[in-house]
C-alpha cells in the first residue's frame, strides 16, 4: 500500500487522492484554455471570414485585402495556441494513465480518454483548417484582381465549415465540458473505493500475520 521515494514511505491512499486533485486542476486549466479559444474565434475571427465571404467574385480591394491580412495575424496566433493547447492534452493523457505500485481499475479513465481525444481531434483538425484557409486565401486575395470561381469555392467552403463547427461547438460548450466534471466526479467514487479495499486488504493479511 505504499511507495517508497528517495527513503520516504508515500502511502497509497496520498498518491491517489493527490492524482485526482492534479487532474481536477489540470481539467480546469484545459477548459478555461478551451473555452478561451472558442470564444476569441466566435468572436474575433468569424466577423473576418463573413466580411470576406462577401468579397467572392468581386475585385478586391485595398479594403479587402487589410481585412484579410488581419484574418490571417489572428489564425497565426491562434495556430500557436492550438499547438500548445494540443501538447496539454497530450501531457493531460498522460496524467491519466498514470501507474501505481498496485494495479487499480478504473473504469472511468477510459470515459476520460474518451473525450480528451475527442478534443484533441477536433483542435488538430481546426488547426488543419486554419492552415487550409490561408493557403486558399493566398491565391484569391491580391490587390486588383479577381480570382478564378474554384479558388474562391475552396475558400469558402473551408470558411463556412469553420464558421458553422465553431457555432454549433459554442451552443453546446457547457455541456461538453461538464462531461469532464462528471466523470471526474466518479473518479473519485472510484478512488474512494479501492483506498477502502485496499485498507481492508491490508488489514486481513495483518490477521494473517498475527495467527502465524
Amino acid at each position: 500500500m505504499t511507495q517508497s521515494t528517495q527513503g520516504r514511505v508515500i502511502p497509497i491512499d496520498y498518491q491517489l487522492t493527490t492524482w485526482h486533485q492534479t487532474i481536477t486542476k489540470k481539467q480546469k486549466e484545459l477548459k478555461n484554455d478551451f473555452e478561451s479559444l472558442i470564444i476569441r474565434i466566435e468572436s474575433n475571427l468569424l466577423p473576418h471570414f463573413l466580411e470576406l465571404l462577401k468579397t467572392m467574385g468581386k475585385v478586391k480591394t485595398k479594403n479587402s485585402i487589410e481585412q484579410y491580412k488581419e484574418c490571417k495575424e489572428i489564425i497565426a496566433e491562434e495556430d500557436v495556441t492550438l499547438t500548445i493547447l494540443i501538447e496539454s492534452y497530450n501531457k493531460f493523457k498522460e496524467l491519466l494513465t498514470k501507474e501505481f505500485p498496485i494495479d487499480f481499475q478504473f473504469t472511468t479513465i477510459a470515459d476520460l480518454l474518451s473525450v480528451c481525444e475527442r478534443d484533441i481531434s477536433f483542435l488538430t483538425k481546426l488547426r488543419v483548417k486554419f492552415r487550409d484557409i490561408i493557403k486558399s486565401a493566398e491565391v484569391i486575395f491580391i490587390p486588383n484582381s479577381k480570382a478564378s470561381k474554384r479558388r474562391e469555392d475552396v475558400f469558402e467552403g473551408i470558411a463556412r465549415d469553420v464558421n458553422r463547427t465553431i457555432r454549433n461547438l459554442t451552443k453546446d460548450l457547457s455541456a461538453l465540458r461538464e462531461q469532464y466534471e462528471i466523470f471526474i466526479d466518479k473518479l473519485a467514487i472510484e478512488i474512494e473505493d479501492a483506498i477502502k479495499q485496499a485498507k481492508e486488504e491490508k488489514a486481513a493479511v495483518g490477521q494473517e500475520s498475527k495467527k502465524d
